[in-house]
């Protein structure tokens, strides 16, 4: 499910790639959901939960690593957190 959902969002723009761009997009509200890679580093991950649970914002784990995720976005790099814009 996490696939489709970043399909249709690639294919529509809505996608913010990056822990940094993620977290900027959580604390001014404008991420639905969150997908991040098996891999993701801890404190990423403290951040995403801390901030998420904050704004009420779904967060998923993306059944693969960073580099799995990057190519789901159709980047040629590893990517460990994606967002979906509302």
């Amino acid at each position: 499910m996490a696939k489709e959902n970043l399909e249709s969002a690639r294919k529509t723009g809505k996608l913010v790639i990056g822990t940094r761009e993620v977290l900027r997009g959580l604390k001014s509200a404008k991420v639905s959901s969150i997908f991040y890679s098996s891999n993701c580093p801890k404190d990423v991950l403290d951040d995403l939960n801390n901030y998420g649970s904050l704004a009420e914002v779904k967060i998923e784990k993306f059944e693969g690593n960073s580099a799995n995720l990057g190519e789901a976005c159709g980047k040629p790099f590893n990517v460990s957190v994606v967002g979906i814009k509302k």
